[in-house]
């Protein structure tokens, strides 16, 4: 039995999959009312329900997508692994907070950096890997990222109170 190549010239399908996807998603917060949206209802839920009717629907909308994009990858690492297994995804978790954390998004919300979010997907791909190579174990992996995680986190923070208030 023949199977489908897992890549197109040399790159593989699901990188190709995750560059669209960010693309689409750049484009939905940069040029449309429901990226507006979702980034006002992220930064001051209150304040936007006053301004703009409909933010429940923004809301649900959000999850919906959010869901939808669960399932993808939960389809896509099926696919890469050939089998179905309920903990496969376990440990990714932590990776998705730290990749939009050091990506630029705010932990405050409002504020999104779909670029920043996929540079650090590939940092922290390219750090698990490098880290499996070499034999370190899967905890000593989370940990590891962990302490790079609340790094960053604390110079966001830090970063964030020397600003002037207005």
């Amino acid at each position: 039995m023949n199977l489908p190549s897992l890549d197109a010239y040399g790159v593989p399908w699901l990188a190709i999959f995750s560059l669209s996807f960010g693309v689409m998603t750049f484009t939905v917060f940069r040029r449309t009312r429901f990226g507006l949206l979702v980034l006002a209802v992220g930064s001051n839920e209150v304040a936007a329900r006053n301004l703009v009717p409909g933010i429940q629907l923004c809301r649900i909308a959000t999850f919906v997508i959010s869901g939808f994009f669960a399932g993808l990858g939960g389809a896509f690492l099926t696919a890469r692994l050939g089998a179905a297994r309920p903990t496969a995804g376990s440990g990714y978790e932590l990776d998705a907070i730290a990749a939009a954390i050091i990506g630029g998004a705010a932990l405050t919300g409002g504020r999104v950096s779909v670029s920043g979010a996929l540079a650090a997907t590939l940092l922290f791909s390219t750090m698990r890997n490098s880290l499996a190579l070499l034999n370190v174990s899967s905890a000593l992996q989370q940990v590891l990222i962990g302490i790079v995680l609340v790094a960053v986190v604390s110079i966001q923070t830090s970063g964030a109170r020397n600003l002037p208030r207005r």
